[in-house]
């Protein structure tokens, strides 16, 4: 599900920030991996637009070790789930992350025009907005239900032109939930 986000001034006015879905990327081996984007700034566009997020190889390894810890934190919210064996999903999830992680070399790209001129807001911190200078507290609020995007990326965050055919192959994969 994709996020409801925040922004706050100082003077109390506030901003809502709509998160998407619908955001994959195509491995070689055309394994799919959704992504949740995440409302940052953009220098291109010059405004708060949706961008990748990549997490570092060693949060990632860290969560995939945490998950054979029974006392861990995220192992205890994975065997809460209601879903049988969402934890194996979850762990095929994150090892597939972390391919990803190990193989990308482009930085995060903005999902509006591309360009991987892109910073982010710290999470429940304040901190200075881009272009206004004024300090802004940015958090998740909750989660929402939108459209779906149903755009494709390779590995290095580069959108993919497709052939009707091959768009066909990969939203039929996507509707069949093959993606991870």
């Amino acid at each position: 599900m994709p996020g409801v986000y925040i922004l706050e001034w100082r003077n109390g006015r506030k901003e809502t920030i709509f998160g998407g879905r619908g955001y994959y990327y195509v491995f070689p081996n055309e394994t799919l991996l959704s992504f949740p984007p995440v409302p940052s700034w953009c220098r291109h566009c010059e405004r708060i637009t949706l961008c990748e997020h990549l997490r570092a190889e060693d949060e990632i390894r860290h969560e995939l070790t945490d998950l054979d810890i029974p006392t861990s934190a995220i192992s205890q919210s994975v065997a809460k789930s209601p879903v049988t064996g969402f934890g194996g999903t979850w762990r095929k999830r994150l090892e597939v992350e972390l391919q990803q992680a190990m193989i990308r070399r482009l930085l995060p790209s903005c999902l509006t025009c591309g360009q991987r001129e892109v910073s982010y807001f710290k999470e429940r911190e304040w901190s200075t907005h881009p272009k206004t200078g004024e300090e802004v507290l940015f958090h998740l609020s909750g989660m929402c239900s939108t459209s779906f995007a149903i755009k494709f990326y390779d590995v290095e965050g580069n959108l993919l032109d497709l052939s009707d055919e091959k768009r066909k192959i990969l939203m039929d994969m996507v509707k069949a939930r093959k993606d991870v």
